[in-house]
């Protein structure tokens, strides 16, 4: 008989895997994006560490004010989640089992991304539920100089980024979900430090809020990760071609903006309903941006009109140097934060008591 009987059979699963070459490349790469947000993670979180001790410094005490590292180091954590996901599916094709790509991509998902999202959720929460109590106003020059480091750590995050939107996804499969993973701390620390700064020029308030409203997307990508990363534990194992780390939808509609179509590809498909022709959503498209500049515009113009309580008057201050005073009642004065008010307080007796004064009679009379 002259059946040729090949030597070595290679599996179909391990064919369609990436070459080692590739596959070596994607693992450095997930090695050097863990090394750059796992530092910038370290810088943050030793930040947010200090503020938990009695040192008693300017910045130490601004850091404590608003828990200004806490935001951006749930978004480091949360990119950090999908890097591990990541390196573990790279590590897996390095070796070629096609077995062993296909069993990553399942509970060690769980076991690598569960417990960075939940520190995620833990650092979202932290500026809502462990504000430091009766602290002082910020300092200008002291927010300036934290808000300036918060953008200066994004710094290295966005090369990351631009490194990841060039990289072949043949060599690293789950490049885009990552690009998706890192734009996230690139937004979020230059916010955070714009808001840090606009704190010192005299809005804290509507930092800290602002600030609240900013965690809310790292704990909502944290927590979809946390999901996808529970549910592949009950699913079947996937084929290894098609075996991915754990990835954010969200992250990836942030990252890509108005070309991402997750959502509107499923209705297509399965409704028949395509939004792209629609010609009520291109209007809307078109005008979202320029309506949304005249409600900013119109916001901010509408700072600029000031009520005086009946009880105050008010020092009115056009670019920081006091002008007039304003009685009570509706005024016009220059938008927030070309004009201010200061009010005083007008009209109000306080009375107190000497030793040696006669405790006056206050019964009603008969």
């Amino acid at each position: 008989m002259n059946d040729a009987t090949p030597a070595h059979v290679v599996p179909q699963d391990a064919a369609a895997l990436p070459g080692r070459a590739a596959a070596a490349a994607g693992l450095r790469l997930a090695r050097r994006l863990a090394l750059t947000a796992g530092l910038v993670a370290i810088v943050l979180g030793a930040a947010q560490a200090l503020t938990w001790t009695r040192l008693s410094a300017g910045l130490l005490r601004e850091l404590a004010r608003a828990n200004v590292a806490a935001v951006p180091l749930a978004a480091v954590l949360a990119s950090l989640a999908g890097i591990a996901g990541a390196w573990l599916m790279a590590r897996a094709r390095q070796r070629g089992d096609a077995t062993r790509v296909a069993r990553a991509a399942r509970w060690p998902q769980m076991m690598a991304v569960v417990p960075l999202s939940a520190l995620v959720a833990a650092a979202a929460l932290l500026p809502r539920f462990a504000a430091a109590p009766d602290v002082a106003p910020p300092v200008p020059e002291t927010t300036w100089i934290c808000g300036g480091a918060l953008i200066v750590l994004a710094f290295p995050l966005l090369v990351a980024e631009r490194v990841l939107a060039a990289w072949p996804p043949v060599r690293l499969p789950e490049a885009p979900g990552l690009r998706g993973l890192l734009f996230l701390p690139t937004v979020i620390l230059p916010a955070t430090g714009a808001l840090e700064i606009a704190a010192g020029l005299g809005a804290p308030g509507l930092a800290a809020h602002l600030t609240a409203l900013l965690a809310l997307l790292p704990g909502g990508i944290a927590a979809e990760l946390a999901l996808r990363a529970v549910g592949r534990c009950f699913l079947p194992p996937p084929p290894a071609a098609e075996a991915r780390a754990v990835e954010s939808a969200l992250a990836r509609m942030l990252a890509e903006g108005s070309r991402a179509r997750s959502l509107a590809e499923p209705l297509r498909q399965h409704l028949g309903i395509d939004f792209a022709r629609s010609w009520a959503l291109a209007y809307v498209r078109a005008a979202f941006a320029p309506l949304l500049l005249v409600l900013v515009l119109v916001s901010w113009g509408l700072s600029g009109v000031a009520l005086v309580p009946l009880d105050q008057r008010a020092v009115y201050e056009r670019f920081g140097a006091p002008v007039r005073v304003l009685h009570p009642g509706l005024h016009l004065i220059l938008p927030w934060p070309l004009g201010r008010l200061r009010p005083v307080e007008f009209g109000t007796v306080h009375e107190a008591g000497l030793a040696g004064d006669p405790i006056p009679d206050r019964t009603p009379a008969e």
